[in-house]
């Protein structure tokens, strides 16, 4: 009778807490996969990316974007290509001068956006990115159409 084992009580609080740990974990992990979606017209804004049509024109330091879509948007991202080095440099979300608030083009609207003291040229390549606002958790949420995005040459 010199055999020695866990008691019961120890072995079944061992077992609770590995169970505990375990369903913690598998909380977390599913936790993290089903994160809050940004949303617009209450599903995933994603979806309202592709309701997204826009023309944009740039001559001299003006841009001028036509919201053509049925969805507003809320800002245009502008970014300029480098050829020569392959390489695209953000320059910013334009605001309005006025007011310092995003350009928010609602759906048949144009809006024209002074580029000036940007450092954009005639000749520059511009990629122009819509941004939408959605929500997330009661929250207001920026979100660039990286798919809808255009290329534009500045003219003179």
């Amino acid at each position: 009778m010199n055999k020695r084992g866990l008691s019961p009580v120890v072995a079944t609080a061992l077992l609770i807490t590995i169970a505990v740990i375990l369903a913690a974990i598998l909380f977390f992990w599913a936790r993290g996969l089903l994160t809050e979606q940004n949303q617009k017209f209450g599903e995933a804004v994603e979806n309202s990316c592709e309701r997204v049509i826009f023309k944009a024109e740039a001559f001299g330091d003006s841009l001028s974007v036509l919201n053509r879509g049925n969805v507003p948007l809320y800002a245009v991202d502008v970014r300029v290509e480098n050829a020569a080095e392959g390489s695209i440099e953000f320059v910013k979300a334009f605001r309005d001068s006025a007011s310092g608030k995003e350009v928010t083009i609602p759906q048949g609207s144009t809006a024209r956006i002074n580029i000036s003291g940007q450092g954009i040229v005639p000749g520059n390549t511009l990629l122009i990115q819509p941004v939408l606002l959605g929500s997330k958790g009661g929250q207001s949420e920026v979100y660039a159409c990286e798919r809808k995005a255009m290329r534009i040459t500045v003219a003179s």
